[in-house]
């Protein structure tokens, strides 16, 4: 497939308008091209690029070429306020979208209308605040999906409805502080939650009832006591609670019989937890505590 350098005919009008003020119309962002790869498959832009509330997003491919776009990425030098309509619109079978640390400020129902092949999502770095309820729900076979390194502050209930192929989420370095009951509840195939380097303080009743979780990181964080029945019925394999101010673990962690790994490094003030009771209702399991 023929790809050129891009070429982006308003870039320099959105630019204006960022700086001094969106009274001037904003034009769609035309004929945007793709960065020459060895990939076929791939559509990387790499120009600065630069997308406005509203605006929307053409490329000058044929509808061929546009079929066989598998993956799409910009460089980080993009800024994208928001997930401009015209990339779902254009690859039909895209399967991975990458707009990592293009200050992303808000996600909208309408962005995943047409992302119903979109198998990886990487929104990562970005300026995120909220996950609002069944955000992605039009996604319903996605299986990766990357929301590092943003300012979230919480989930909405129901956050995830709908994503019953996802199988791996990570909300690592934000800063969430509560975790709701029902926050996870759409991703009923969840085998890997990481929650490292936020707030949280807080386990609402329930929110880990994800019968297929098996690897649960909440590293880094600030829990002070876990509920007594937090990992009731989980088959997890491998569990991260290092770098917490935690006194209570509750008894639900002796129930972990499938559990393999077990990291509670740097939580000394832990009154409650028993090593050797660990080991005699889970002989397997591997503790690592080191201060």
């Amino acid at each position: 497939m023929f790809v050129s350098k891009i070429t982006i005919s308003v870039v320099f009008l959105a630019i204006f308008c960022m700086v001094f003020g969106t009274d001037i119309e904003v034009t769609n962002i035309t004929n945007v091209e793709c960065e020459p790869t060895s990939n076929d498959a791939l559509c990387y832009v790499a120009e600065p690029i630069v997308v406005m509330p509203n605006q929307s997003i053409s490329f000058a491919l044929s509808a061929s070429q546009a079929n066989n776009i598998l993956e799409f990425s910009v460089s980080y030098n993009a800024k994208m306020q928001i997930i401009p309509r015209g990339i779902f619109e254009t690859f039909h079978y895209l399967e991975q979208l990458k707009l990592q640390g293009v200050h992303l400020k808000t996600l909208h129902h309408s962005d995943f209308e047409n992302a119903w092949n979109l198998h990886n999502l990487t929104l990562s770095d970005n300026k995120l605040e909220r996950i609002p309820s069944s955000i992605f729900s039009r996604a319903v076979n996605l299986m990766e999906l990357y929301l590092d390194g943003n300012e979230i502050l919480h989930l909405e209930n129901d956050a995830f409805n709908g994503l019953h192929q996802l199988y791996f989420l990570s909300l690592n370095r934000n800063r969430l502080i509560t975790l709701k009951s029902f926050s996870f509840s759409g991703a009923t195939h969840l085998t890997d939650l990481r929650l490292e380097y936020n707030e949280i303080d807080v386990l609402e009743p329930g929110v880990f009832d994800l019968p297929d979780l098996m690897f649960l990181y909440l590293g880094h964080n600030q829990l002070k006591a876990i509920p007594d029945d937090c990992f009731k019925n989980m088959q997890l394999i491998g569990l991260d609670l290092q770098s917490n101010p935690i006194t209570h673990v509750g008894n639900s962690i002796y129930e972990l019989k499938s559990l393999r790994t077990l990291i509670l490094s740097n939580t000394d003030q832990i009154t409650d937890f028993s090593i050797t009771r660990m080991y005699e209702v889970n002989p397997l399991v591997n503790v690592q505590k080191k201060s």
